[in-house]
Order: structure tokens, then sequence, then C-alpha cells
């Protein structure tokens, strides 16, 4: 065998090494990242991505399955039954802000200092407007939805209910914090 051979051969030993040597590296840097993410914030973010990416993944998939096999009526079909289920899902009344309940009236006549000095607890504070004004309750026992509507139709103002989008989903919708703000 010849040095010029032996040469390209001792070459191309070092090149693979030193290809393996930077691969392992990458892996090592990413395994490193990875772990140092705090496990609370994955299991809030990655949901949060998944709804995100999931329905239009599910969209554009129908739909470039139904092209793929060139069948329109099929992509009209599919595409109305998914229609369907979402908009199941966005009406159906399992909503979270429907299913929590604003801190258990004293009374259903009460002004907004007295609701926001016993919500102050663990409850839901109300924000935008004056202290003084008083609100007729129709029960002592409210979902925060119905709540946060008979606020604004005694008060003529939109009401806001805080919330957080981590974790929302069309079927269950965002998870309530915070407050109700009303506002014009």
């Amino acid at each position: 065998m010849n040095t010029t051979s032996t040469t390209a051969i001792e070459l191309e030993s070092d090149w693979h090494a030193e290809r393996e040597a930077a691969r392992h590296a990458r892996r090592s840097l990413v395994v490193e990242t990875l772990t140092a993410i705090p496990v609370p914030v994955l299991l809030i973010v990655v949901p949060a991505l998944l709804n995100l990416l999931l329905l239009p993944a599910a969209v554009i998939g129908e739909v470039g399955l139904a092209i793929v096999r060139r069948k329109p009526e099929e992509l009209a079909l599919r595409l109305a039954i998914m229609a369907g289920i979402i908009t199941a899902a966005s009406s159906a009344q399992v909503k979270e802000i429907d299913r929590i309940e604003v801190y258990p009236l004293p009374t259903t006549s009460m002004s907004i200092a007295d609701y926001n000095g016993l919500a102050n607890r663990n409850g839901y504070l109300i924000g935008g407007l004056d202290p003084s004004v008083t609100v007729r309750f129709s029960a002592d026992r409210l979902s925060l939805r119905a709540f946060a509507n008979e606020l604004a139709d005694q008060t003529g103002k939109q009401a806001h209910i805080g919330s957080c989008g981590n974790g929302g989903s069309i079927l269950f919708g965002m998870s309530p914090m915070g407050g109700i703000m009303l506002e014009d």
C-alpha cells in the first residue's frame, strides 16, 4: 500500500471521527437544554402548543387526503363533519366559566365594594365600576358567566372575564383567573 492511499484513509477516518464527535456534542447540548427546562413549564407549554397545532393540522390533513384521493365530495363531507364537531364543542355548556360558582353571596343585593371585600379572600374581583354601585343578583349562587352577564345587564357595560389561554380548548374554553372588568 502506498503512503498516499494510507493518508487518504487516515484523513477520511479522522473526518468521520470529528463528524461523530460533533454529532455527539449536538445531542448532548439538546439533552442538557431539555433537561434544564422545569417540568411545570413543559406541562403548561406542551398542551398549549398541541392545542394550537392539532386543529389546523387536522384540517390540513383532511383537505390533503381528499385532494390526493381526488374526491371533492369526500372533502365536502369531511369538512362538514369537522365543522359540526367544532360547532358542537364550542357551544357545549361545559365551559369552565359555566361550571365555576362565584363566591356564595350572603345576600342577592350588595354594593360592588361589599362584594369585592368578600371576593378578596377567594373570589373574582370586579373592576371598572364605582364601588358604591349596588347590584341585585337573581340568586345567591351563580356561575361565573351568569354573574358577569348580570353585572353587564345592570350596569350597561361589557363584562370581560380575565382568563389564561394555557390549557384552553374549544370544548372547555379558557381558564378564568383574575377578575371581571366592566368597560363601556
